[in-house]
């Protein structure tokens, strides 16, 4: 685990990284910068600092941290395509004013990429692009020692805390809560894409790994077992129906864990687990 760091997470206030403050918290000084636009109240200690400033305003900060998890950005695939503003700002704009902050501060950054990256290109999105662009370009300082940093990419994080609303929820989010309202469960055609859903505590332990103790691109932080989306669905529900493919949904994202698993990591929480006991 981290220890006596001075740690600044944005996007603090979102799923991942609420569970990874909460985590972090307990040995070291945390603060969050987070606009939170989408208002979000997680559960977190009075210890850690909240400042609700868009991350925009990284570069001109005067605190110094020894960590930076940049977290903050656009993250979903299908609705960046209706959203391309708002993803040219928060994923290319404010994630330049992350860089600056740290080529002046010496602070080491660890990005979270996407792993819409290791897909066929044919799903591309406006998302997709950008955070491509941002990995390609921290890579790059970090190789040229400008900058010290470490690049990590999720698949399907899920659990306590995720988002489950119609337009910005995850698969698994979007799912438990129309099945406590007894809804039908919209699957996105065809139904056979295949995901890595990955809880978000094996994410948090992955993050500390890579913080400590990783160094440049392709820390793939993902549960090695794929289901089907349609199967999924039947987990937790025979009340299913299937919606119009969107543009954007791969049918896969291929996955390395070889530089993850190097570091010591390895998953432990199960998706028919998981939701077995939140059905309960």
């Amino acid at each position: 685990m981290i220890r006596n760091k001075k740690i600044l997470i944005t996007g603090g206030l979102g799923f991942v990284g609420s569970n990874l403050a909460s985590n972090l918290s307990a040995k070291n000084e945390v603060t969050i910068l987070d606009n939170n636009i989408f208002r979000r109240q997680p559960d977190l200690s009075s210890q850690i600092e909240i400042i609700k400033k868009s991350t925009y305003s990284l570069s001109t900060e005067s605190a110094v941290f020894d960590l930076i998890f940049h977290l903050g950005e656009y993250s979903r695939v299908e609705q960046s395509f209706s959203d391309v503003e708002i993803v040219l700002k928060n994923n290319i704009i404010a994630t330049n004013e992350v860089i600056k902050y740290v080529m002046r501060t010496g602070a080491k950054l660890i990005y979270a990429g996407s792993s819409t990256k290791f897909a066929d290109m044919r799903y591309s999105s406006p998302y997709s692009i950008t955070k491509k662009y941002n990995a390609e370009m921290i890579s790059i300082l970090n190789d040229m020692s400008s900058i010290d940093a470490a690049i990590t990419y999720f698949f399907n994080v899920y659990g306590p805390g995720e988002n489950d609303d119609e337009k910005y929820g995850t698969v698994i989010g979007k799912f438990l809560r129309r099945y406590q309202e007894n809804k039908p469960l919209e699957v996105t055609a065809p139904g056979h894409q295949e995901r890595n859903f990955t809880h978000v505590n094996d994410i948090v332990s992955g993050l500390n790994l890579v913080a400590l103790k990783g160094k440049g691109d392709n820390y793939q932080i993902g549960n090695p077992k794929k289901y089907k989306i349609i199967d999924v669905a039947k987990m937790i529900s025979d009340n299913i129906i299937l919606k119009d493919s969107a543009p954007g949904n791969r049918l896969d994202a291929p996955q390395d864990l070889t530089k993850i698993k190097s570091l010591g990591w390895q998953p432990e929480i199960n998706l028919m687990n998981y939701i077995a006991q939140v059905k309960c």
